[in-house]
């Protein structure tokens, strides 16, 4: 009966649908665990707020009742240990050069995603606040282009006007007069 529901429902129960295995639970601690592994060292405040965060997420998880503890846990468990396992074989240069036949065996999939990188691929950081601050220099720059290009066009205009306007003028005096 799994397949009219599709394993959202027993016996007329609405569940999430996953056994044994916190989907939501996933999603938050590896958004977690990529912010603390990919922000610079001196943000703790951040890395604090999102470890807070996980805690309340896993805490609202398990009172909505929607989810049994056991697949809260073992999903906060099995993601954190893949992570933390997969971080510590690309930053370890020694095990990736060392025993490869053993990591291709036991992590097939690191050492097919990981076959092609040299070495320890560095975290780099750009500020959005520069990317930002150069798009909008760009638009300020890009905004008086703009003015002057229009400002000249309209006195061209103008000027023309102007021209027009006045040989017109001095034709109906001339007519005027004769």
């Amino acid at each position: 009966i799994i397949w009219k529901g599709a394993g959202m429902s027993i016996q007329g129960v609405r569940t999430c649908g996953d056994y044994m295995f916190s989907g939501h639970t996933v999603a938050l601690t590896m958004l977690n665990f990529f912010i603390t592994e990919y922000t610079p060292r001196d943000i703790y405040l951040l890395h604090t707020f999102t470890w807070m965060m996980n805690c309340f997420g896993i805490f609202f998880i398990l009172s909505g009742h929607e989810h049994y503890s056991i697949d809260v846990f073992i999903a906060f468990y099995i993601t954190s240990r893949l992570f933390l396992y997969y971080h510590t074989l690309a930053n370890n240069q020694s095990l990736m050069q060392r025993d490869t036949g053993r990591t291709r065996i036991w992590f097939p999939l690191f050492s097919f995603f990981e076959s092609d990188v040299d070495g320890i691929v560095p975290n780099e950081y750009e500020s959005p606040i520069v990317v930002l601050k150069q798009l909008f220099r760009l638009a300020k720059q890009m905004y008086k282009k703009a003015v002057l290009l229009f400002h000249s066009h309209y006195s061209n205009v103008m000027s023309e006007t102007r021209i027009n306007q006045t040989s017109s003028s001095i034709r109906r005096n001339k007519r005027k007069a004769q």
